[in-house]
């Protein structure tokens, strides 16, 4: 397939740009600074149209991610708003360009936090945060007439493990930290519990959903195991580096609970054939390795 992916200097498209190029496809990434050899696009309609006439396939991770915007780690706040013009503006120029599949990264953060347990891809979106809001807004957009003809699917995915995330929320905090071997502080006793799933895996799930002709609409894309910060923390230390401070250290032994207490993938299994591959120590060895080619990895105390 020649495949174009939008957003593919980010954490998720990293991945995704090196699945699709090692299993055969003909990828053309995306970004807005011709970072890492891509090509540059303002995701202008007008400059959009151009690159992806011809292609089978467009794919959006171009969305801007949330960042933490208080301590020591935090970044700068984003401008969501900017999620929801890029994302509008990539389904109309796959529209207008002739492209018969679109696959969009969304998110979990589209239900209403308040809904029934397990999420299926029929809960409520009623999203809190500003994210879930830019997220729903354009999967909403895909819906509409400009879209006509689409083959659209959406990936609702959980929360991203990957060795690249520079968001300053919890997972990358850890993951800076203890590839300098620092300490990796717990301050939350058991919750709240999240599911991480190694974007390797997200990035088998849009492989999937480009491969497969009978997808379309709604999918959950989720880890296979809950973690609280101090499992988290934890399975960190393990296997990357840093010691654990702070908390009752039986926080971090707990049993796992499994995902689908909070979110159902049977769709996704179903119909896309995913399961995800790895937990999240497994996910960790893969990141430590990442790190270690990148040369980022301070040897352990």
């Amino acid at each position: 397939m020649r495949v174009v992916v939008a957003g593919a200097a980010g954490m998720l498209g990293q991945y995704v740009v090196a699945r699709l190029s090692d299993n055969g496809h003909q990828v053309l990434g995306l970004s807005r600074s011709g970072a890492r050899g891509h090509q540059a696009t303002d995701y202008t309609v007008a400059s959009l149209v151009p690159l992806v006439i011809g292609a089978d396939a467009v794919v959006d991770l171009a969305a801007t991610r949330p960042g933490r915007t208080g301590g020591a780690d935090a970044a700068p706040p984003p401008d969501l708003a900017d999620t929801v013009v890029t994302g509008a503006h990539l389904v109309e120029a796959t529209h207008r360009a002739g492209v018969p599949t679109l696959v969009q990264a969304s998110s979990v953060s589209v239900y209403d936090p308040t809904a029934a347990r397990p999420l299926t891809e029929e809960s409520p979106t009623e999203p809190r945060s500003a994210y879930g809001v830019a997220k729903l807004a354009v999967e909403l957009w895909a819906r509409t007439t400009e879209a006509a003809g689409l083959r659209v699917v959406t990936l609702r995915l959980s929360h991203l493990l990957g060795a690249h995330d520079d968001s300053g929320w919890l997972v990358s905090t850890y993951l800076r930290r203890a590839a300098r071997d620092d300490d990796l502080p717990v301050h939350e006793p058991l919750g709240p519990a999240r599911d991480l799933l190694y974007a390797g895996d997200a990035a088998r799930a849009v492989e999937l959903a480009l491969t497969t002709p009978s997808a379309r609409g709604c999918f959950n894309v989720a880890g296979p195991r809950l973690l609280t910060p101090a499992q988290l923390a934890q399975a960190v230390s393990d296997t990357i580096g840093g010691r654990v401070v702070g908390g009752d250290p039986a926080w971090r032994h707990t049993p796992l609970q499994p995902t689908d207490q909070e979110v159902s993938t049977e769709r996704a299994r179903t119909v896309l054939g995913f399961r995800p591959h790895h937990g999240v120590r497994t996910a960790l060895l893969e990141i430590r390795e990442e790190l270690a080619r990148d040369g980022a990895l301070r040897p352990r105390r």
